[in-house]
């Protein structure tokens, strides 16, 4: 008996909940957006339009209005109700069914296959895929492999097969590491560093240089590439835990005094935010976009001595890589902080005491008082630019009223 598992992956799904529940909606562009009025998901005839997901829908205002697009809230009921109906769908197929997300889905199949002939692999991935179609109008994209990663990877390139492993050798030396699952952004640039640039350098790395970067969840990525499974779905949400800070100014920074408070104030908010979620951060990453027109921009990379979520320890970490980088840059519009490699602090090594019982205070005085009552004073002093953001259009959640259509 082969153990395999499928990655069922299904495409347009909260639009398609909406328009089953709601026929009139069907060939209109619809926006769905979450509890903060982001764009969470778009129809076909939206993204023709231009709108894009995670942009606040107020920025839209205008083509909402003059395209007559539909705007509605998620509805959760009506995604765990689909979803609920998925899951009796795929049961005759295989159990258990493990539930990574409402539109995606793990399958354990144990059923012996030849892997010399995958006809029997592709067929079951056919009929997953029809039986969904016909069911609920979704298309389906569903990739079979060893390993849950694997048949990740197989779904994401259209692959309905993934067993044979002198193919998966041959896709993987196409895939770049940053099309791994589990390895973010700012992982992605620290294994290019060390020369890995690609899915089946890392599957063939050296353990050791693996532990190093990503810890035990990274090891464990490179040996589910290997065809040993060794994670649980309930890892997957966990594997790249990430704090984004993204910030726009009105009039762009040209001096190294502005430049240097705004992030000094911007990493004090991420230590409070560390404090708070009780995690420490291993990694940062800073970038600095220029104004609008030019593609280049420079982007800094810190691996702490030791994982951190004191904001004194961050802004010290901070100040030496700006001044460094302040040297290729001429003015700043954007700046993109990301924490990652983000843990527990168990384990992790201790701060000193005076610094553990400095950032204790100044979280009493914060819950006590106000979120910015009590400021480190190398965040600087003076107010940072306002966002130009003027958000006009409020929604109610759902069920809202239309607007437009």
């Amino acid at each position: 008996m082969t153990p395999l598992f499928a990655f069922v992956a299904c495409r347009d799904f909260y639009i398609t909940c909406e328009r089953n529940y709601n026929p009139s909606l069907d060939n209109k562009p619809v926006v769905l957006l979450d509890e903060t009025d982001c764009i969470q998901a778009l129809s076909v005839e939206a993204k023709e339009l231009g709108l894009q997901r995670g942009v606040p829908v107020f920025l839209y205002a205008s083509q909402i209005r003059d395209h007559k697009i539909v705007v509605y809230h998620i509805n959760q009921l009506l995604c765990q109700d689909m979803n609920t109906r998925l899951q009796g769908m795929l049961g005759n197929f295989a159990s258990p069914i493990e539930v990574w997300s409402p539109d995606r889905l793990f399958l354990h199949l144990f059923d012996p296959v030849d892997y010399k002939k995958g006809d029997k692999v592709k067929w079951i991935a056919d009929q997953v895929a029809t039986t969904i179609r016909i069911s609920t109008g979704m298309y389906a994209h569903v990739g079979i492999a060893p390993t849950r990663t694997l048949a990740h990877l197989a779904a994401c390139m259209g692959v309905k097969d993934f067993t044979d492993r002198h193919f998966q050798e041959q896709m993987l030396s196409r895939l770049g590491v940053g099309s791994i699952w589990g390895i973010s952004p700012t992982y992605r640039d620290l294994l290019r560093g060390l020369g890995i640039f690609t899915a089946l350098d890392f599957r063939n790395a050296e353990d050791h240089v693996i532990r190093q970067v990503m810890g035990g969840v990274g090891l464990r990525l490179a040996l589910e590439l290997r065809n040993i499974s060794c994670l649980e779905v309930n890892d997957f949400p966990a594997l790249v835990p990430e704090i984004l800070h993204w910030r726009k100014f009105a009039e762009p920074l040209k001096t190294l005094s502005q430049l240097q408070e705004t992030i000094e104030l911007v990493t004090t908010l991420m230590g409070q935010q560390l404090q708070a979620q009780k995690l420490v951060a291993r990694l940062m990453a800073l970038s600095f976009y220029p104004p609008q027109g030019d593609q280049n921009f420079p982007t800094t990379l810190l691996k702490f001595p030791f994982p951190i979520n004191d904001s004194k320890e961050l802004v010290t970490q901070t100040n030496q890589a700006i001044q460094e980088v302040f040297t290729l840059l001429d003015s700043c519009a954007q700046l993109r902080v990301v924490l990652s490699g983000l843990s527990s602090p168990i384990g992790a090594k201790a701060e000193s005491r005076q610094s553990e019982s400095t950032m204790r205070r100044m979280d009493g005085v914060t819950q006590r008082m106000a979120t910015s009552a009590i400021e480190i004073a190398e965040a600087g002093m003076q107010q940072l630019q306002q966002s130009r953001v003027n958000r006009r259009l409020t929604l109610p959640k759902y069920p809202p009223k239309a607007i437009g259509g």
